[in-house]
């Protein structure tokens, strides 16, 4: 029988990349195209510590992406 805590990472991998290809064209296209498994689990961190729902765990993807934007834009502005 499979341990439950593995069936939830996996059905929160399968939620994760859904959200993402439903909002591909809002900002999540990094996400749907650069982040495998492990880049998700790895953001959403511990489960019952670091989240409790799927969509914690978006939030947390969201905001790691809000990051990474705001520190792309800031090379791009120092670029030229």
């Amino acid at each position: 029988m499979a341990d439950i805590t593995h069936l939830v990472l996996k059905d929160l991998i399968v939620y994760v990349k859904g959200y993402a290809l439903e909002n591909y064209a809002l900002g999540w296209d990094r996400v749907y195209e650069c982040y495998d498994d492990e880049d998700i689990l790895e953001a959403a961190g511990t489960i019952g510590k670091d989240w409790n729902t799927f969509q914690d765990v978006i939030e947390k993807i969201a905001e790691i992406e809000d990051d990474y934007e705001a520190y792309a834009s800031e090379i791009r502005s120092t670029a030229f």
